[in-house]
């Protein structure tokens, strides 16, 4: 959103109503319920049938593909302008397999990044920056234990946090677990 501020620029998120308060806060314009029974209701659809200049321009797609058979590709390909780009962070196979063979299709991309420390910096400043536009959501802060990770995964196998699941990996922590783990496994040589 803090890129798109007076660029004219409307943001469409979509998501389940109970989370549509906090979508408005990350500063969605308009929010979609998808658990609405009008959502995807052709005759109600405010994109669908709209003149071209109302269709949107750029679909950041987080969602297709993603764990559970969601597939929003066709659903935003049919609402977005003539020359309007695709992005998704998790594209199908036939996405992947396009983009290597250098095959893909000029309005349909998948996000990748290229990671590197200047970059990584750059975000970390942006983040603990005073009245940065950008605020890390996060919604469970986990110890890196064995135990703590497999709870970070359930929670993500849930499909029901609103944010990141951080660890927090300190040297300190790390030998502590590793210890108390190590004592609580019963000992082969004790008779």
């Amino acid at each position: 959103r803090a890129l798109s501020t007076g660029a004219g620029v409307e943001i469409v998120g979509i998501c389940s109503g109970k989370n549509a308060a906090f979508v408005k806060e990350q500063g969605a314009d308009l929010v979609l319920d998808y658990t609405d029974p009008d959502f995807g209701n052709e005759e109600k659809d405010r994109y669908l049938n709209a003149p071209e200049e109302e269709k949107l321009d750029l679909v950041f797609d987080t969602a297709t593909n993603s764990g559970k058979g969601e597939d929003y590709k066709n659903w935003s390909l049919k609402r977005m302008k003539k020359d309007g780009q695709y992005v998704s962070t998790n594209g199908s196979l036939g996405m992947w397999l396009r983009m290597f063979a250098n095959q893909q299709k000029s309005n349909q991309h998948l996000f990748l990044t290229d990671m590197n420390t200047a970059d990584l910096d750059f975000l970390s400043q942006l983040a603990t920056k005073e009245n940065s536009p950008v605020k890390p959501i996060i919604s469970n802060s986990l110890p890196f234990t064995s135990a703590a990770v497999d709870e970070g995964f359930k929670l993500l196998k849930s499909r029901r946090t609103v944010g990141k699941i951080v660890f927090d990996v300190n040297y300190d922590n790390m030998n502590t677990s590793a210890q108390n783990e190590n004592e609580a496994k019963p000992s082969s040589d004790k008779k």
